[in-house]
């Protein structure tokens, strides 16, 4: 029971790292500053949200390139190392959870870092697509630099 409650604590203390994602003039890249580094480690994505103004997006999924999960880490059906989130075309809104979340081996994250959004055939998502946002949520084991 004691280990059991000191567990507990330790998962509901872990760090998030939140990054929203918006479709933009500049070919899908998205600036991401954050407020200090992250030391490489393993991330779990627990939860990934996609927002859309209307249901005219007409793609499976969106592809998101981050720098820091190389393609030699993190390995997928795309050469290039996407990761793919499922889009449901008759939604506006689609929720994709992973449980008990997906294990990414993950390297050092830069302070300011630059994100690529794509659509499911690997072309940037601009502002004219019809895409609203995405959110990816993951956990961390500490925010420490040491």
């Amino acid at each position: 029971m004691y280990s059991e409650n000191i567990f507990l604590k330790r998962i509901y203390k872990m760090p998030t790292l939140h990054l929203k994602i918006t479709p933009n003039s500049f070919g899908g890249k998205n600036k991401i500053i954050l407020s200090n580094p992250i030391r490489a480690q393993d991330l779990v994505l627990t939860t990934a949200t996609i927002m859309k103004p209307n249901t005219s997006y007409t793609g499976g999924s969106v592809k998101i390139i981050m720098p820091f999960m190389s393609s030699n880490q993190f390995h997928s059906n795309d050469r290039k190392g996407f990761l793919t989130i499922p889009v449901d075309k008759s939604s506006r809104f689609t929720n994709v959870d992973f449980g008990n979340g997906l294990r990414l081996d993950a390297d050092h994250i830069d302070e300011v870092f630059t994100v690529v959004l794509c659509d499911q055939d690997g072309e940037p998502i601009t502002a004219t697509t019809n895409m609203t946002e995405v959110h990816l949520f993951f956990s961390y084991t500490t925010h420490s630099l040491f």
